[in-house]
C-alpha cells in the first residue's frame, strides 16, 4: 500500500484536469445545510482547490521527514499510510462530487460528503491507538506532546472515541433529513475534538496530583 501513496496524493488534481475541458463556464463550490447551491465560480476554480487539496497529500508525505521525532513513524507506519492513503481518496471523492454536480445539480452533496467524512473519522480512529509519540499527526494537545503516557491513553481513548463518532455521523447522515443531520453531524465533530482535549488534560491533572 506504500507505493500507492504519492500516486494517490496526484489523483485530486488528475481528476480536476482530466474534467476541466468538459466542464460548464461556472460551476457550484458550496452548499448550505440546505443542501442547496450557494456559491457558484469559475470552473478554473477547481483547478486551484484541487491543486491545494493534491498539496496537502503531498505534505502528509514529508511531515515524517521533518518532524523531529520521525523515529517514531517507523513504529505506526502502517497506520500512517493506510491514513495518507484515506486522506488522498476522501478529497479525491470531494473533486469527483464538484464535477458531478456541476452537470446535476440537484445531487445531494452534502449527504455523500458526511458520509465519507463518517467512514475517514472511523478508519483514523482505528488506527489512531497505534499512533505513536510526534509532532504532527494525532491528537496534540499541550499535555498529549509533554509526556508519552498521556499521549497514549489519550489515542486508545480517542479511537474508540473517533471510530464510534464515524459510526454515527453515517447514520445520521443517512437517516435525518437534510436539513438536521448536519446539525447533528456537526454537533459529534465538536465533541470529537472537544472531549479528547478535555481526557489529557484531565489525565495530566491526575498524573501531577
Amino acid at each position: 500500500m506504500k507505493k500507492l501513496v504519492l500516486p494517490l496524493a496526484f489523483l485530486p488534481l488528475l481528476i480536476a484536469v482530466a474534467a476541466f475541458s468538459f466542464l460548464p463556464e461556472t460551476i457550484p463550490v458550496h452548499w448550505n445545510f440546505q443542501g442547496e447551491i450557494d456559491r457558484w465560480a469559475h470552473r478554473s476554480s477547481l483547478l486551484i482547490s484541487s491543486g491545494l487539496l493534491t498539496g496537502i497529500c503531498l505534505l502528509l508525505r514529508l511531515l515524517p521527514k521533518i518532524d523531529p521525532k520521525r523515529q517514531n513513524y517507523s513504529k505506526f507506519q502502517k497506520a500512517y499510510t493506510i491514513m495518507q492513503v484515506c486522506c488522498s481518496a476522501f478529497f479525491s471523492l470531494i473533486v469527483f462530487l464538484t464535477v458531478y454536480t456541476a452537470f446535476f445539480q440537484t445531487f445531494h452533496f452534502n449527504r455523500i460528503l458526511f458520509v465519507a467524512f463518517g467512514l475517514l473519522f472511523c478508519i483514523i480512529g482505528n488506527f489512531m491507538p497505534k499512533f505513536r509519540h510526534n509532532y504532527f499527526c494525532g491528537i496534540k494537545t499541550p499535555w498529549t506532546l509533554s509526556n508519552e503516557q498521556i499521549w497514549n491513553k489519550t489515542h486508545r481513548f480517542g479511537g474508540v472515541l473517533w471510530f464510534w463518532g464515524g459510526i454515527a455521523i453515517v447514520i445520521f447522515s443517512l437517516i435525518l433529513p437534510i436539513h438536521l443531520f448536519v446539525w447533528f453531524d456537526i454537533g459529534v465533530f465538536v465533541c470529537l475534538t472537544l472531549i479528547p482535549i478535555v481526557y489529557s488534560w484531565q489525565l495530566a491533572k491526575t498524573t501531577n496530583s
